[in-house]
């Protein structure tokens, strides 16, 4: 999980943590974040962890199908080439990815019916 850091005091180290009330609260000055305000990108989904800090990972329908892809792009190239390691990269980083969001409590994908 990568914490949501306070845009409005602009520490590094200012968490947003949730409240009693269902907000999220800088811990540095004590800014107040809506639900209706947390934006993300599409592919990333916003999670709170066991401390109560407010933050994001990456949607796992989107990692898995970053593997699918690598492992195409593995398959296509040439033996011992840079193609090749690149894919293992990627497929690495999506696999490092998709287990963040799993440890963040977010539940596997369910499959596309055909």
């Amino acid at each position: 999980m990568i914490p949501i850091l306070c845009g409005e005091c602009g520490s590094y180290s200012a968490r947003m943590r949730l409240t009693v009330e269902g907000l999220f609260q800088c811990d540095h000055c004590g800014w107040l974040l809506f639900r209706t305000e947390i934006s993300l990108d599409g592919n990333e989904i916003w999670v709170v962890g066991p401390d109560g800090t407010l933050g994001y990972v990456i949607d796992p329908a989107v990692s898995l199908a970053e593997i699918a892809e690598s492992l195409d792009d593995y398959m296509s190239a040439p033996h011992d080439s840079y193609g090749e390691l690149e894919a293992l990269r990627k497929s690495r980083d999506a696999a490092s990815r998709l287990r963040a969001a799993y440890e963040a409590g977010v539940p596997y994908p369910k499959a596309e019916k055909k």
